[in-house]
């Protein structure tokens, strides 16, 4: 069935205006907090073509790239300046009124890490390049070649525990914004995937590699090393959920933990299982997996992991991993690796 998407193929030029808070997720960012945070955003947008399968899947994603000025309420911390890349992935279809989900990953600057001197009072990041990270909802209103959007917007800093500290900066605001197509309209027709392939179950293995930093600040970066088995079952066109097992290994351990420096490799070992939902976007999937430890030779500071990412196909076989494995909004390490599918 040949769906018809509400944009054109034309490219669309806008601007945002964000107002909120920074989010202190942990307790010693309390008094980083001085005032309510703001940002200010200029993007630019294109749908994609149609002709892939999944493209009607979203009736009518688009992608884009937006760079944004952030002053996050905190004179310790300074404002912040990112470009990310990101997709819009309809969840209503319609011509006039859509709820959009926006996705997207970047880099971004931070004017004032921390620094055991000079600004030992900021808590949250302690290298000035980051990882930018946002996820929006929205509504948007569409007449003619305009369009007004509002929604809600989580927008995240962060160097994945590459140098400490990394608490991480989470910024939570209300967003407004008008977009400006260029040119004549230009309809898109797509077709909704029919490849039959929504109630497959996948088998994957997957192997990882990653470096983090642990306290005390300056300790150095210790590799770790990562496995992971899950099996996930596709539950429509659009998604997959799935269960699997995770072993850790981190050579930080030994520094957070002075009983484990002379330990066995195998001491250092983690072993944990979770739970999946994967968002399918042709050779492309963004993962989000939450899982538990089962066995861990140190206690962390929480019990629960969160792993966010995405694996792109290589072949239909064959993936690379590229994620960021978490405890509650802080990051314990980056992965990137390769990973196979059995069926």
């Amino acid at each position: 069935m040949a769906l018809r998407a509400t944009d054109s193929t034309r490219w669309q030029l806008g601007a945002r205006v964000q107002g909120g808070f920074l989010s202190p997720h942990h307790e010693s960012l309390w008094i980083m907090v001085d005032r309510h945070a703001w940002a200010m955003e200029l993007h630019a947008e294109r749908p994609f073509s149609g002709r892939k399968p999944w493209h009607g899947n979203f009736a009518g994603p688009r992608w884009g790239i937006g760079a944004m000025w952030l002053d996050p309420g905190s004179d310790v911390l300074g404002p912040a300046f990112r470009v990310l890349p990101y997709l819009v992935l309809p969840i209503t279809p319609g011509d006039a009124w859509q709820l959009e989900s926006r996705i997207g990953w970047g880099l971004g600057l931070v004017r004032d890490p921390f620094d055991r001197v000079d600004n030992y009072k900021q808590h949250s990041i302690g290298s000035r390049l980051n990882l930018a990270v946002q996820l929006a909802m929205v509504m948007r209103r569409s007449w003619g070649p305009h369009a007004l959007e509002a929604g809600i917007a989580l927008d995240h800093l962060s160097n994945g525990a590459m140098q400490r500290p990394n608490l991480g900066i989470n910024v939570i605001t209300l967003q407004t914004g008008y977009t400006r197509r260029l040119g004549a309209s230009a309809p898109v027709h797509v077709a909704r995937d029919s490849s039959g392939d929504a109630r497959r179950m996948g088998y994957f293995v997957m192997a990882n590699v990653g470096w983090n930093e642990v306290f005390p600040v300056g300790s150095g970066r210790r590799p770790v090393i990562s496995l992971t088995g899950s099996g996930y079952r596709c539950v429509s066109n659009k998604s997959s959920i799935g269960f699997g097992v995770d072993l850790f290994h981190k050579e930080s351990l030994r520094i957070a933990e002075p009983d484990l420096a002379d330990s066995p490799a195998t001491e250092l070992l983690q072993v944990g299982v979770h739970a999946g939902y994967n968002l399918l976007l042709g050779d492309m999937a963004l993962q989000f997996e939450t899982g538990t430890y089962l066995r861990t030779p140190v206690e962390e500071r929480a019990a629960i992991y969160t792993r966010v990412g995405m694996r792109q196909h290589l072949t239909p076989k064959l993936f690379a991993n590229l994620s960021i494995k978490s405890h509650f909004f802080v990051a314990d390490h980056f992965e990137i690796g390769l990973g196979y599918r059995f069926r």
